[in-house]
């Protein structure tokens, strides 16, 4: 196994978690447009 691949297992459940919040964010974001996003970022 390389390196590259030893770091993807290690860290596949926080990519995935980060992954999963950033969808959280953008889809938030889409259904309230006139929310003031400064508050939020």
């Amino acid at each position: 196994m390389t390196d590259i691949q030893k770091y993807i297992i290690l860290h596949k459940k926080d990519i995935e978690l980060y992954n999963f919040e950033y969808m959280f964010i953008y889809k938030f974001f889409q259904l309230y447009p006139f929310f003031p996003r400064e508050k939020w970022i």
